[in-house]
């Protein structure tokens, strides 16, 4: 009896770490997704002085140039600081081996010029707009991208 109670304690052990490994691949694969959405194509207004902005312009893409391109509406949001790409991590709930979370979210720390909002982070002002400003729907976006490659996976076959 001693022995079927210790093997079972081992299977349960290595299915734990098989789920882990596989929900830290799922979560980093959304990860990815996000980042692809972050760094790809934009086609909001170009800033910058005026000569930065005619020589973006010319070569049809704003690195390089001293020039930002924003996003459009409903594009994911363009890189400008890096804080929110810096901020999308993937977080293991420890309470099950299947549950993970991916966490994406700027706080404010305050501030003149800090556009503070209750308790919506910056990714929450971009995903879902303001007044003032159209969505840019970052992990929407990265989701819909997510789901088909998930559900092409064959977990646990």
């Amino acid at each position: 009896m001693v022995r079927v109670v210790s093997y079972l304690e081992q299977v349960v052990q290595k299915l734990s770490r098989d789920l882990e490994k596989e929900a830290r691949v799922a979560g980093n694969q959304f990860l990815r997704f996000f980042d692809e959405g972050l760094t790809g194509p934009h086609s909001g207004t170009i800033y910058g002085r005026a000569a930065a902005r005619r020589k973006a312009a010319r070569k049809g893409a704003t690195r390089g140039t001293g020039a930002h391109q924003a996003s459009a509406p409903n594009e994911a949001p363009a890189i400008w600081t890096g804080a929110l790409r810096k901020s999308a991590m993937m977080v293991l709930i420890r309470d099950s081996p299947i549950r993970f979370r991916v966490q994406i979210g700027v706080s404010f720390e305050g501030g003149r010029g800090s556009p503070q909002s209750g308790d919506r982070s910056i990714a929450d002002m971009l995903e879902f707009g303001t007044i003032r400003m159209a969505p840019r729907p970052g992990w929407r976006l990265a989701l819909k991208k997510w789901l088909p490659w998930a559900q092409s996976r064959r977990w646990g076959s």
